[in-house]
């Protein structure tokens, strides 16, 4: 049975590229093994790529110091 709360912050760490060690290896067996064929989980990845896309695109850019 796949906790989708904890697949949700997995997935998240995963679009930030914030996650090392299990919570890595963890994410890349979801990839492989669970979201192709999980509505939710493509869903909510797509959800998290997309915005933090936006987030890079909403700053205003900064002179270089």
């Amino acid at each position: 049975m796949i906790d989708h709360d904890a697949t949700d912050e997995l997935l998240a760490g995963y679009v930030l590229g914030s996650l090392s060690g299990e919570d890595a290896v963890e994410v890349d067996r979801l990839l492989a093994e669970h979201v192709p064929d999980c509505d939710r989980c493509r869903a909510t990845l797509d959800a998290f790529q997309g915005l933090t896309g936006e987030i890079g695109l909403s700053a205003s850019p900064a002179p270089p110091p």
